[in-house]
């Protein structure tokens, strides 16, 4: 998949232009994978988000 014609999906923003579960896979398979203590949820939990802990 050419992620840079991503946005010929989607009409409009927010939660009604998400991408199908398998095309969303298929376009973060290849951003690089990092193990970071501070980030809490990330790709490998399949989320819509992040969450990352700031500070101590």
């Amino acid at each position: 998949m050419d992620i840079r014609k991503i946005n010929k999906f989607t009409s409009c923003g927010g939660c009604i232009a998400k991408l199908p579960q398998g095309m969303l896979k298929e376009a973060l398979l290849n951003i690089p994978h990092f193990d970071d203590q501070n980030l809490i949820v990330g790709f490998d939990t399949s989320d819509d988000g992040a969450v990352y802990r700031l500070g101590g």
